[in-house]
């Protein structure tokens, strides 16, 4: 039988064969979820190149210039590196706006540490990083809307723990960490999820921002840390492994 009465023959009544779709990641998913959180708040997308420059990643931050997050960054040239924190996020947004200045963006981050077995390991993680400056916000408002992260995401079955930090662009800096409520004696690991605090004077007048008249916050999240936690995911290096049967499950 000829090929052209073969096709004439075709049972245009069977169910055509269906091509299996992908699923986003479960980080980008995450993303989404966050995005969509801070949409319905007012605040605006921000996104940015992956290369930087030491001015918006340090220097305009107010990092000094022993730090050692420095010396952990990917430098491509004297000057020019691969960008290690979102907060570069930060001097960006208060460049080209005038408050309120209400931002939230996410970003890969590149870092590079020493290990036993590599000189020079190279990890990516996934960062977002919220920025709100307006009249008279303090820290009750961090408070808030750090709260409105945690219902969101998070419920009953959690409990939090808040620690004191320190980083050069901010000040009443803290760090927030989650686990899952377990029965068992061990309990399960506590994971930071966010640090943030209020924006430092010298920021503001990095960018030409009275610190007398504006204030403001930034928060940093962790999105791998989100992730673990919503998921029940136990190994950070499950979520970057692309094994099919972790994949399909979400």
């Amino acid at each position: 039988m000829s090929e052209s009465n073969k096709l004439s023959f075709s049972d245009l009544t069977l169910p055509g064969r269906q091509t299996p779709l992908g699923n986003l990641h479960v980080l980008t998913q995450v993303q989404k979820q966050l995005e969509d959180l801070f949409l319905r708040m007012g605040f605006d997308i921000m996104i940015g190149s992956e290369l930087e420059t030491q001015h918006y990643q340090f220097d305009a931050l107010q990092f000094p210039k022993e730090d050692p997050t420095r010396q952990d960054a990917i430098y491509l040239n004297e000057h020019v590196m691969m960008r290690s924190s979102p907060a570069s996020l930060i001097v960006r947004a208060l460049e080209k706006r005038r408050p309120p200045v209400k931002v939230f963006g996410t970003a890969k981050c590149y870092h590079r540490h020493a290990t036993p077995k590599e000189e020079n390991k190279i990890t990516v993680t996934q960062r977002a990083e919220v920025l709100w400056i307006d009249h008279g916000l303090g820290f009750a408002n961090l408070k808030a809307l750090v709260q409105l992260i945690l219902d969101e995401f998070f419920g009953k079955g959690f409990e939090t723990q808040f620690h004191w930090t320190e980083q050069p662009y901010t000040r009443l800096t803290l760090e927030l960490c989650v686990r899952r409520k377990s029965p068992g004696p061990a309990g399960n690991p506590w994971l930071a999820i966010l640090v943030g605090g209020l924006v430092d004077t010298a920021v503001l007048q990095e960018v030409d921002y009275d610190p007398d008249i504006y204030s403001g916050f930034v928060l940093e999240l962790v999105l791998e840390s989100i992730a673990m936690l919503k998921y029940g995911i136990d190994e950070v290096q499950t979520l970057y492994q692309n094994d099919v049967r972790f994949l399909e499950i979400f």
